[in-house]
């Protein structure tokens, strides 16, 4: 055989060899995106959907305890509005004399409801809920909870209050754990006070901040992934949320609120309205200012409303200039959004503790 033979032959199998080659690949392609399809269109797969509902059950079956206004002492002196309405109070137990924070939510805050159609009662409900579920309360009657092995700072109960005649009308005060500032300190202390850990003049030329930047992000994502596994999302986490001790070994949030759940196809069905979480929502602004936003009103997809006359306020759109705000929060309806709010907060928080600094918001 001579070797134009051999070189034709040669020429052959190769063609033969890149036609199956351009198949196979093909065939890969359509099973791909065949695959893709049945991803999107199964929402136990879907490719968009960052939360399971396999433990959705779990978070039904986490109970807040009931207790009585004799366990705790209020010291009113102390007195902090919060962005939901609640006032915010330091207190201690007793028995125990444990320094606690309580909050008192109004029976007019309780009644407001969101863009979702629900009151804020029923937002509350759920809040305390994934809050004692962080904790490690999977059961109404849960054995003693070591504190170490918490992602949040205890929850002791709430105490409802009447005060009036109908069902709804009450007060709730929540009872959580004060928290120690000289054992803990939330990233946006750490942040302000030493510009981001790239300029820590400590860790100049070491690799320091690579590997702690990495153990806190990793208690970070292990927390979100709690959250997420119970069909939840905390849609604006940011920088005062996060508590790091001392050390710099355990990080834990210091709140839940803003919790919203999160249907089979990974879009958040149930939240309170985003104004409700973020500071200086401007609820007492002065009538007229342009920046106000009445009931039922859209911005960027927020709407807000209320059933009853006493639970009307009021929201300035400056405390949307946030850039832990996700863009979707702004431009989509609630009904649209997904976890993945919860990524874009993270990435913020990470952009902080590096930089030393906070990045424009999309507001």
């Amino acid at each position: 055989m001579n070797l134009g033979k051999i070189h034709r032959r040669t020429q052959a199998v190769n063609g033969l060899y890149e036609a199956t080659l351009v198949l196979l690949a093909g065939e890969a392609n359509r099973l791909i995106r065949d695959e893709a399809q049945l991803c999107v269109l199964d929402p136990t797969h879907s490719i968009n959907t960052i939360v399971t509902d396999a433990n959705a059950g779990a978070l039904s079956a986490v109970g807040v305890p009931l207790i009585e206004n004799s366990q705790f002492d209020i010291d009113y002196s102390t007195l902090e509005v919060q962005p939901s309405g609640a006032q915010r109070y330091k207190g201690v137990m007793p028995k125990s004399r444990k320094q606690v924070e309580v909050l008192i939510y109004p029976n007019d805050y309780l009644n407001f409801v969101s863009a979702d159609g629900k009151v804020y009662a029923r937002h509350l409900q759920l809040e305390l809920q994934v809050h004692r579920y962080l904790m490690g309360a999977h059961y109404e009657d849960e054995e003693d909870l070591d504190p170490e092995r918490m992602d949040v700072f205890p929850n002791f109960g709430k105490f409802e209050k009447k005060i009036g005649l109908a069902a709804s009308d009450k007060e709730i005060f929540v009872v959580n754990e004060l928290i120690d500032e000289e054992k803990w300190i939330n990233l946006d202390d750490f942040v302000t006070k030493n510009g981001g850990i790239l300029n820590i003049p400590l860790f100049y030329h070491t690799d320091a901040p690579l590997f702690i930047i990495r153990h806190w992000a990793k208690m970070l994502l292990a927390i979100l992934k709690k959250v997420h596994d119970v069909s939840a999302v905390l849609r604006c986490l940011q920088l005062r949320q996060v508590w790091v001790s001392r050390d710099g070994q355990r990080i834990k949030l210091g709140h839940v609120r803003g919790v919203g759940k999160v249907n089979n196809f990974g879009s958040i069905s149930s939240c309170p309205d985003i104004y409700l979480s973020l500071e200086g929502n401007g609820e007492d602004q002065k009538p007229g200012a342009n920046s106000t936003q009445g009931p039922g009103q859209k911005v960027g997809g927020a709407a807000s409303s209320s059933k009853k006359t006493d639970g009307v306020r009021h929201f300035s759109n400056s405390c949307l200039d946030n850039p832990f705000v996700a863009p979707e929060t702004l431009f989509v309806k609630f009904l649209d959004q997904s976890s993945a709010l919860d990524v874009w907060s993270f990435g913020m928080i990470m952009y902080c503790l590096l930089l030393g600094k906070k990045p424009p918001s999309y507001y």
